[in-house]
């Protein structure tokens, strides 16, 4: 219970003062979560509207036939290749007729691009928002809690050793603190080392990010 009331009491001075809290991220970290932070919102807001401009998702042929469907070129084309079953042969028949096989090829040709778009441009952005980005921001949570425990077993510590005296039952309370002290310090230092793994290594995409990009822009110019 003592323990609680002092975990309650650290956050509390946190929230209203800055004193005895350890900063969650250091300088490294947060100029690193600053270029996370950038690598994050560029891929959101890419994929989301790229994801918006498709039809529909999936690379299985039930993807690709719902994607087809949709296509306003394949619903042209269906409609023009319907009008030019007239019996008589007359221009407009041939016209129409043709100009349905045109739309049909237009859809098809739009569909494969599409795929092609999601599979070499938004898995790869969307797999930043899913999985890199989400896994970053649980190690933050995780680590900020750690520190908030870290902070309290330090002031404990800190008030013990203060009231400590001769008796050994005190001793061994001031020691037992400082063993959990230990334990934690090393908990908040593995987590910022994991966060520092995770936002580097999403940095280090930050190239591959750059390419993905630039090869939607080829796939529109080959469109």
């Amino acid at each position: 219970m003592k323990k609680q009331f002092f975990r309650v009491k650290q956050l509390a001075d946190q929230t209203f003062s800055r004193a005895g809290k350890t900063e969650v991220l250091s300088d490294d970290l947060q100029a690193a979560d600053r270029r996370v932070e950038f690598i994050r919102l560029a891929c959101q807001n890419t994929s989301k509207k790229l994801s918006g401009s498709l039809q529909t998702q999936g690379q299985d042929a039930t993807a690709r036939e719902k994607r087809l469907k949709k296509n306003a070129e394949y619903l042209l084309g269906i409609a023009m290749l319907e009008s030019g079953t007239c019996e008589e042969d007359c221009l407009l028949r041939h016209v129409i007729s043709e100009c349905g096989k045109l739309e049909m090829c237009l859809a098809n040709a739009c569909v494969d691009h599409e795929a092609r778009v999601e599979a070499s441009v938004l898995a790869t952005l969307q797999q930043v928002c899913d999985v890199d980005v989400p896994n970053i921001m649980k190690y933050k949570r995780n680590l900020a809690k750690l520190i908030l425990d870290m902070d309290s077993a330090r002031t404990r510590y800190q008030t013990a050793v203060k009231h400590n005296s001769s008796s050994s039952s005190q001793g061994n309370k001031v020691e037992s603190i400082r063993d959990e002290l230990e334990e934690a310090e090393t908990k908040v230092e593995q987590c910022r080392d994991g966060l520092a793994c995770e936002m580097f290594q999403l940095i280090a995409k930050e190239a591959e990010l750059a390419t993905t990009v630039l090869e939607y822009a080829r796939l529109q110019r080959s469109y």
